[in-house]
């Protein structure tokens, strides 16, 4: 591993232009994670509104990891930072090594590093292109030379149908239709558009508290057109839309219903081995936000796209 202080060959410098800890949207040319990364950028910002210091000097935790493991991507991105400094405000080496494990086989790829800059600061962010499959076990391990380590082991959930979308003839809700899922980790309606750079803006919302489950076992998420648009009122023109659909593994945390205090402590949600952080084992489905139908004029699956970020 190496570092370069400058956009030579060999560093990637990506720039991200907003990361909205409300979890309510992101504004980004690719994104990283929804919830657990934006956590990452947040633990930051809660610490300094709290009276007490969530990261005391220790010999027990090095590493700061969040991510998720993706079986749907090609390519799996986790922030991997020090303890202590969530966010570098200079450029500058992390002096680690962090590589990704398939336990049932045995096989281990050294993840590529990258620097990205944020709106107030720098972090690392690796990646592999390792395939990652359903219902099989990962680790991650982030090491210093001197062997101080941290790490987290997950494992992928079962895989699932594409979802349905079923959109409203008129004034209704366009419903999602979800089989074989367990435990849903979040649904995302995601918007595309272009800022006035011509670089690329995506908004995702949330409808995971719009979901229920019918007598049959199948989810229903039901989305209303009117109350995103309202959203999206400050939004530039929307090009592309799509449904973002994600089953965990059923350890995954709530987040959403995790005090913001518990979330900023050591340990306090997290299951990275003498670290902090999280890291979660996912599956995906992005479909475009349109309707499909067969011959017969009956909804179908969408043909399955790229996740968005």
């Amino acid at each position: 591993m190496h570092f370069i202080p400058d956009r030579s060959p060999g560093m990637q410098v990506h720039q991200l232009h907003i990361m909205d800890c409300s979890d309510k949207y992101i504004l980004s040319k690719s994104h990283f994670l929804f919830l657990i990364c934006s956590i990452a950028i947040c633990l930051q910002l809660i610490s300094c509104k709290d009276t007490f210091e969530p990261w005391q000097e220790n010999e027990h935790y090095h590493f700061s990891i969040h991510g998720y493991l993706d079986a749907s991507a090609d390519t799996q991105w986790v922030r991997v930072m020090p303890v202590r400094e969530d966010l570098f405000f200079e450029p500058r080496p992390l002096g680690a090594t962090v590589t990704l494990k398939h336990e049932e086989s045995g096989e281990t790829a050294v993840m590529e590093d990258s620097l990205f800059t944020y709106f107030q600061g720098y972090a690392w962010n690796f990646s592999s292109g390792m395939a990652i499959e359903p219902e099989q076990t990962y680790t991650i391990t982030a090491e210093y030379p001197d062997g101080r380590a941290s790490h987290a082991t997950v494992q992928l959930p079962e895989d699932f149908p594409t979802p349905v979308i079923e959109i409203a003839e008129s004034q209704g809700e366009d419903v999602v239709i979800i089989k074989e899922v367990n435990h849903l980790a979040d649904v995302l309606a995601v918007y595309h558009a272009r800022d006035h750079n011509d670089k690329i803006l995506i908004r995702a919302i949330s409808h995971i508290a719009d979901t229920s489950r019918t007598f049959h076992g199948d989810l229903q998420v039901h989305i209303n057109p009117r109350r995103n648009a309202r959203e999206l009122e400050h939004f530039p023109p929307v090009f592309k839309r799509q449904i973002f659909t994600a089953s965990a593994s059923q350890d995954l945390i709530d987040f959403g219903q995790t005090d913001e205090r518990v979330i900023a402590l050591p340990q306090g949600v997290s299951n990275i081995r003498n670290g902090v952080g999280y890291l979660a084992g996912i599956i995906s489905k992005t479909t475009p936000y349109e309707r499909c139908v067969d011959e017969n004029m009956q909804f179908v699956p969408c043909e399955l796209q790229p996740p968005p970020w």
